[in-house]
C-alpha cells in the first residue's frame, strides 16, 4: 500500500553507480531502508536533499517483510547546512544525527513520541539565537528517556556530574545556558556515553563530538 509519513535522513550508502540505499526513521513506521534508483543522476537536481539531517515529507509503497521500500515521492521540510545554519548549529545537527542513528535498529518498533522529541530537538535549534555548549549534552541527556534508558543518576560516583545531568535532563526546550567547561563536558559526556552503551550494546562511538569539543573550545 502506498503511504505517506515525515523521516529524518540517518544514513547515506551508495548502492550502485546512480543508486542510493537511505536509512530513514520516519514518524509513524520506524527506522526504514529506501532504494532511490538514479539519485545520483545528472538530471536528479534533488539529489542534495537526500543528506543526512535532512526532513523529508515521503510517500512509499510499504510491504511487510521487504528490505528495502521504493520510494515515489520525496520533498525536503528542513535541513541544517553550514551556510544558513551557522558551524556551531551544524556541529550539533550531526551530533544529534548520528546519536539517533546509532540508537536505532530496523527491528525497533514504531514510536510517534520518540520522532516528534527529535522533530522538536531539531526546531528549537534552528530557531535559537543564542546555543550555549549545554544543547548538545541535554539532548544526549533527555534522548535516552525515549529510548526506554532513562537515565538514573544514582548511578554516577561524582556528585558534581550526577549534579550536572540531572540539570541537563530538567533543561526543558534547552532553554537553560549551560556553558560548561571543556573538562566538564568530556567528563559528562564520557558517563553519558558509557550508559548508553551499557544499555544499548549495539551503540556506537560519536565520532561527531570531537568536532564539537573544537567548535565550542
Amino acid at each position: 500500500m502506498i503511504v505517506k509519513t515525515e523521516g529524518l535522513v540517518l544514513k547515506q550508502v551508495n548502492f550502485s553507480e546512480n543508486s542510493l540505499i537511505l536509512k530513514i526513521f520516519t514518524r509513524e513506521y520506524g527506522l526504514l531502508s529506501f532504494l532511490i534508483k538514479g539519485a545520483k543522476s545528472g538530471k536528479n537536481k534533488s539529489y542534495g536533499v537526500l543528506r543526512p539531517m535532512s526532513f523529508l515529507n515521503l510517500v512509499f509503497y510499504l510491504k511487510e517483510n521487504k528490505n528495502l521500500c521504493s520510494l515515489k515521492e520525496y520533498q525536503l521540510v528542513f535541513a541544517p547546512d553550514s551556510k544558513n545554519f551557522g558551524m556551531y548549529k551544524t556541529a550539533i545537527a550531526f551530533f544529534m544525527t548520528e546519536v539517533v542513528q546509532y540508537s536505532l535498529t530496523e527491528e525497533n518498533e514504531k514510536d510517534i513520541s520518540k520522532y516528534d522529541f527529535i522533530r522538536n530537538s531539531f526546531d528549537v535549534l534552528a530557531q535559537s539565537n543564542d546555543i550555549s555548549s549545554g544543547f548538545y549534552l541535554s539532548f544526549f541527556a533527555q534522548y535516552a528517556y525515549f529510548l526506554g534508558i532513562d537515565i538514573n543518576t544514582d548511578v554516577f560516583q561524582n556528585e558534581e556530574i550526577r549534579n550536572f545531568i540531572d540539570l541537563l535532563k530538567s533543561n526543558e526546550n534547552y532553554s537553560l545556558k549551560l556553558n560548561l567547561s571543556l573538562l566538564d563536558r568530556k567528563n559528562i559526556f564520557k558517563e553519558i556515553l558509557g550508559y548508553y552503551q551499557y544499555h544499548l550494546p549495539h551503540f556506537k562511538a560519536i565520532h561527531s563530538i570531537e568536532i564539537l569539543e573544537k567548535v565550542f573550545a
